[in-house]
């Protein structure tokens, strides 16, 4: 039965749309006390199937396999926790009147599609339409980051705007380079975009374009990862935007990027070796690590202060990732880790 996986992506995106049409605060509060229990059993149960079969689907687009049972064992944890702070974190806001039962609507219905979508993203098989709902996690994300509206925060906002953008372009431009070489194996067709497929065929994709495909989707989603030193968004979006914001941007948002970069990575390793990919992540990662480090010293805003942390901890996965082996376990633990930690700190 794959309702659990319907229910974790259908349960945000449906109390997330109903919120902009609910305008009685307590039945809002209610609808999303319901929601995080909703999300929190249903990445549960998922996760359960996905050990027992190996993999939950739905027709070919939806499917959910180790990795993604993973992702969404953290997005439905944080995002569950979350959603609850920020019941609470906004209802302080709205009691203060510091903004309108409107802007408290919109504000759910942001983050709530937020939620949906990198939902979406970690359990998609197709690689273009995943690179369609990280774009959208960006949108909503670049809006709930400039929510006060200050100047600060529409600052952060749209330089969170540019770079993703510019990184979600390059991601793109490693998705076509990786159809591009999946076409002559695989044909003009869909099977050409899944991710099992592409597995499968790796080692008659053409080598030259995969690594080029890595490269580009490495930096792309890297950007988003917050890895250096393509980091520099990340600690004006957390100092701006409110609190359960940029605990999901810290949990959920780079925990998202540093999957897809993972989805790349198995492909090129299978076509040109692992050691290509390892180098490349490894050089990133002690970069981010020592980034981090210096700037740690520096900082005042306690916000910026876990920012520098998480890019910290991001890079300290990836060299979990970049060395293989154990460590590709020590990483996805350590994403784990750090998703609750972080979160739990914010």
């Amino acid at each position: 039965m794959a309702w659990p996986l319907i229910l974790l992506i259908g349960t945000p995106l449906i109390v997330g749309l109903g919120s902009l049409l609910v305008r009685h605060r307590r039945t809002m509060e209610a609808l999303h006390c319901i929601q995080a229990g909703a999300m929190l059993g249903a990445a549960l149960l998922l996760t359960h199937q996905v050990i027992v079969a190996g993999r939950v689907s739905i027709g070919i687009f939806l499917q959910a396999d180790a990795l993604s049972a993973w992702l969404d064992l953290i997005i439905g944890l944080v995002g569950s926790t979350g959603t609850l702070y920020a019941v609470g974190y906004m209802g302080e806001e709205l009691n203060r009147r510091h903004l309108s039962i409107g802007r408290y609507a919109r504000f759910f219905c942001l983050f709530d599609l937020y939620l949906a979508a990198m939902l979406l993203a970690v359990n998609l098989e197709n690689i273009a339409i995943m690179w369609i709902a990280i774009e959208g996690s960006t949108l909503s994300a670049a809006l709930l980051i400039g929510f006060d509206r200050t100047k600060a925060a529409l600052e952060a906002g749209w330089k969170y705007v540019i770079l993703s953008s510019v990184g979600i372009a390059l991601a793109l431009f490693g998705t076509i380079l990786i159809y591009y070489s999946s076409e002559h194996v695989l044909g003009v067709s869909s099977e050409a975009l899944r991710w099992s497929q592409l597995y499968q065929a790796a080692e008659r994709l053409n080598p030259t374009a995969i690594k080029i495909a890595f490269i580009f989707a490495l930096i792309g989603y890297g950007t988003k990862a917050g890895i250096a030193p393509m980091h520099t968004w990340l600690p004006d979006a957390h100092a701006e935007a409110p609190t359960p914001v940029s605990a999901m941007l810290s949990a959920n948002m780079l925990t998202l990027a540093v999957y897809a970069i993972l989805r790349f990575k198995a492909v090129t390793d299978k076509t040109v070796g692992p050691a290509f990919s390892g180098n490349l992540i490894i050089g990133l990662a002690l970069l981010s690590i020592a980034v981090a480090a210096i700037f740690f010293l520096v900082q005042r805003d306690y916000k910026r202060l876990f920012a520098y942390s998480s890019i910290e901890h991001i890079g300290i996965a990836l060299l979990g990732f970049g060395i293989g082996g154990v460590g590709v376990f020590a990483g996805a633990w350590h994403l784990l880790q750090h998703a609750l930690a972080k979160s739990t700190a914010f």
